[in-house]
């Protein structure tokens, strides 16, 4: 095992790499994630906000609303009050790992976004639904210079920043193993998101099951299991 001060006795030239890239890759994610929950709160403040409050909107669309949005408010929330924040504050890859891990009970709420993802954007190409949003993707009348996401993209982002961490956290390993440092906070961290949409493709495996006489949260979480041929 290394001492500590083992890890920190690295080429000079590696040292300076590493810290540059490392500095590049946190910046990058926190610009990524102002930019994710300014998209999200936009599109929330247009389309879930008149879908809450206009008495005009068409009964398929309410029908369908908790279907297609889910507890999206929920993730909004974790980015906005939670992730975004604590992120602001890394200085380093171990920082950010810590700040990802200790919020991992937090990120099961998109086991359940997840789950019904095929569904929502199932729904989205219903003809009227598609007209209806249509009609109400346009720029904001106080920010004519911004144009609010359609809600396809919309939907598609919580999904696409799950993978966005996946993809930072394997760039910030392999720099951190480039001076044969411990990775072993950034493999925790990784692993906690990267498990993520197989879990919740396992839990749409068991709500498909019929005629189970009793809550399918019962069955808990399937796991997986390799057969070898005989």
């Amino acid at each position: 095992m290394r001492t500590p001060q083992q890890e920190l006795d690295v080429p000079w030239s590696t040292g300076e790499n590493y810290r540059r890239t490392l500095s590049q890759l946190i910046q990058g994610l926190i610009d990524g994630e102002e930019e994710f929950v300014k998209e999200m709160k936009e599109f929330m403040s247009h389309h879930l906000h008149h879908l809450d409050t206009s008495t005009r909107v068409p009964i398929s669309i309410i029908n369908q609303k908790e279907t297609i949005f889910r507890n999206i408010k929920d993730i909004m929330a974790l980015h906005e009050r939670s992730i975004l924040p604590c992120l602001s504050e890394c200085s380093t890859d171990d920082d950010v790992a810590m700040r990802l891990v200790k919020h991992a009970v937090d990120f099961e709420k998109y086991l359940q976004y997840m789950v019904g993802q095929s569904q929502a954007e199932a729904c989205v190409t219903d003809k009227t639904i598609q007209q209806y949003f249509k009609q109400n993707t346009e720029t904001h009348p106080e920010h004519p210079e911004t144009a609010v996401l359609d809600v396809i993209t919309f939907l598609q982002r919580p999904v696409e920043r799950i993978q966005t961490y996946q993809a930072l956290l394997k760039e910030l390993i392999k720099n951190k193993a480039k001076c044969a440092k411990s990775c072993l906070l950034l493999e925790d961290a990784f692993s906690m998101v990267s498990c993520l949409p197989w879990r919740s493709d396992n839990l749409h495996q068991v709500s498909l099951i019929e005629n189970y006489p009793a809550p399918l949260t019962a069955l808990g979480e399937p796991v997986r299991q390799v057969t070898h041929p005989s």
